[in-house]
């Protein structure tokens, strides 16, 4: 069995029209992934050795009582979870806790509108069964902008607050025009 990612990004002008497609293999699961995961697997709500891992911001955090976590459906302009992206072309490291330099919502220079990060249904097809991640990124800054780096905060929640950890982090270079948007899509794959 393997678990595997590819990532895709389409970016549109303002008319529609397809402007860049590409597709290719994530290999780019981070630290916090795995954290993640062996905390829900375990589902202590005192782990011992306790499980940490750095949320988006840096902080060191526990993982423990997996209820709710690795949400990535977030909603229109909310950025502390769902898909991301940014302008930074630093190689990616597994200790990669946050993107390098990530976009901020809004309409001003270099910012970018977040619309709604979706998840499909898991679907299986012969030996594989996958379900995607997407969201669109509309351009509204009055200037081009640049990405060079894109992941997913996942929203992780315990016996505390949700924390905001980073699962995956891929650099991918796209040029999005002025009014135009980009549509940031992962599939997550089981294969047997």
């Amino acid at each position: 069995m393997k678990i595997l990612a590819y990532i895709e990004t389409t970016v549109r002008d303002r008319h529609g029209k397809v402007i860049s497609h590409h597709k290719k293999p994530s290999r780019s699961f981070v630290r916090g992934f795995n954290h993640m995961l062996c905390a829900m697997m375990r589902g202590e709500s005192t782990p011992d050795p306790v499980i940490q891992t750095k949320d988006t911001g840096g902080t060191l955090r526990s993982l423990r009582n997996a209820n709710n976590c690795f949400i990535a459906d977030s909603g229109i302009g909310i950025i502390t979870f769902g898909i991301r992206v940014g302008t930074s072309s630093q190689a990616v490291d597994i200790e990669d806790y946050a993107l390098i330099v990530a976009i901020a919502e809004g309409a001003a220079a270099d910012q970018l509108n977040h619309l709604a990060t979706t998840c499909t249904y898991v679907g299986v097809a012969g030996a594989q069964c996958s379900f995607t991640v997407q969201r669109q990124l509309n351009n509204n800054s009055g200037g081009d902008i640049t990405i060079e780096e894109a992941g997913i905060y996942n929203s992780f929640k315990g016996v505390s607050a949700a924390r905001f950890i980073m699962g995956c982090r891929d650099l991918a270079s796209e040029l999005i025009p002025d009014t135009g948007n980009i549509t940031v899509t992962y599939t997550i794959r089981v294969v047997v």
